[in-house]
């Protein structure tokens, strides 16, 4: 899991649409950081266990990573 301290002022989150999360990350960091919010988008349901078990639907979380928005 990514720690705070590792990717302060590293790694900004800038918006949200819809189902989709956009981050700014310094690019030495760019692929460990898509994996590591991957995992954790990934596994929300076993981390955070709901009272009521409401799927088996797996969550799958893709990671895109370009240089803006518009090379996504």
């Amino acid at each position: 899991c990514v720690e705070r301290a590792w990717v302060q002022g590293k790694v900004n989150f800038l918006l949200q649409i819809h189902d989709e999360l956009l981050f700014e990350v310094d690019e030495e960091m760019e692929k460990e950081v898509g994996m590591a919010l991957k995992e954790v988008m990934e596994k929300v349901l076993e981390t955070h266990k709901p009272k009521i078990p409401f799927t088996n639907i797996p969550i799958v979380a893709n990671v895109k990573i370009g240089k803006n928005w518009g090379e996504m």
